[in-house]
């Protein structure tokens, strides 16, 4: 028989309590619970006596773990759509570089290469290779954070409501694992446009084709979203200039993604096409997309979007060169685990009879199951951005 990977590929951590076969015992009672009738209620009480009189909490938490890695790998989740994910092995603060910057700074200047372009310079017959510096630190740092909370389990519990604590539990747990990293990618995402709003902040002026005049707090409009996409082409890193990623996402709060959806799906499909009499026009529908358009992937709607009139316009993940928005997750712990955190007692090794756990007498028939995740977010650069307050 081959042996079960309690780690999942090296992912989880194991108790020095959870064996294989205690493993088992626990996978069959946990699944007879779903089974209904006598087999359910046999398997309840055989549950919540190992639990209360013995070492079986943490094959329980050991079986939600494996369980709940599934489901938070297949987990449906926005931020990763906008942010790329950065492992990292410590708490130390991580600086974030960039090989981007120091090209186009130093190797501009070599041969070949005009004094404008960052490319490798020519390299004639016996002649030396020009050295750069290698990699540039941005001026954000950020650490990866320990987060997580507790829960109690009675022993009264466990005699009355084993069942729906069971069933739950786990994925109550889970979700709000789910909604941390989204909680902290979106925070970093208003932050980081805070505190660079004198570079990505919507500056006044007149938005392209419509001619439209559009203030620097506008709400969204199809003509904003233009002006500020030919903003950020405009901008340069190191006199570089900044070249429009392939595609971007908008981003608002419940309430705003329909509207603004609808806009941008009827501006793709309209055109303006002049007649030859001054001043006439005529619109022409299910033309296809017009310029910078094509390139917004798509709204995200986030509870996480504190105002209730603010837009932002950002990369999909992975298509700029500078990092923009980075998740960060530690190597090893890159998901969260429940575990037991107050095992207080005495424990007596040795079997229950038939039982693979071992017997344990608890000081106050109560046990604390602890969420822990490892992760943080930041938002690094900000000139392939940009966003507006609405208001």
């Amino acid at each position: 028989m081959t042996a079960i990977d309690l780690t999942c590929e090296n992912r989880l951590e194991v108790n020095p309590f959870v064996t294989e076969r205690k493993y088992l015992r626990m996978t069959e009672m946990v699944g007879a619970l779903a089974q209904g009738g006598f087999a359910a209620q046999r398997a309840e009480v055989d549950l919540a006596e190992s639990l209360a009189t013995t070492d079986a909490s943490f094959s329980l938490t050991h079986l939600l773990n494996v369980r709940n890695l599934e489901q938070f790998d297949k987990a449906e989740r926005h931020w990763t759509k906008i942010a790329d994910v950065e492992t990292v092995d410590n708490f130390e603060p991580v600086t974030f570089e960039s090989f981007w910057i120091d090209l186009g700074d130093q190797l501009k200047y070599g041969k070949g290469n005009k004094g404008k372009a960052g490319v490798s310079p020519r390299v004639a017959e016996g002649d030396t290779y020009q050295y750069t510096s290698g990699y540039s630190e941005e001026n954000v740092k950020a650490a990866i954070e320990k987060r997580g909370f507790k829960y109690g389990v009675t022993l009264e519990r466990l005699l009355s409501r084993l069942r729906p604590l069971i069933r739950r539990l786990p994925d109550d747990m889970l979700q709000i694992a789910l909604d941390t990293d989204e909680f902290l990618v979106f925070q970093a995402l208003q932050d980081g446009a805070t505190a660079s709003a004198s570079v990505s902040q919507l500056k006044a002026g007149t938005a392209p084709i419509s001619g439209a005049s559009i203030s620097a707090t506008a709400g969204f409009s199809v003509d904003a979203l233009r002006l500020g996409l030919q903003q950020i082409s405009t901008r340069k890193v190191n006199n570089r200039k900044v070249v429009l990623a392939p595609r971007y996402w908008v981003v608002v709060a419940p309430g705003l993604g329909e509207t603004v959806e609808a806009e941008i799906a009827k501006a793709k499909q309209l055109r303006t096409i002049e007649e030859p009499a001054p001043g006439s026009k005529t619109f022409v529908y299910g033309a296809p997309p017009v310029g910078n358009l094509g390139k917004i992937e798509g709204v995200i709607e986030s509870e996480w979007i504190e105002s209730s009139t603010a837009w932002y316009v950002t990369p999909a993940a992975g298509t700029t060169r500078r990092p923009g928005l980075k998740k960060l997750q530690l190597s090893g712990r890159t998901a969260p685990e429940v575990l037991v955190n107050n095992f207080t007692g005495t424990l007596l090794r040795g079997g229950n009879g038939s039982s693979p756990f071992d017997l344990a007498h608890f000081d106050n028939d109560s046990v604390d199951l602890k969420l822990r995740q490892f992760t943080n977010a930041a938002s690094i650069t900000h000139d392939q951005m940009f966003w507006s307050p609405g208001a």
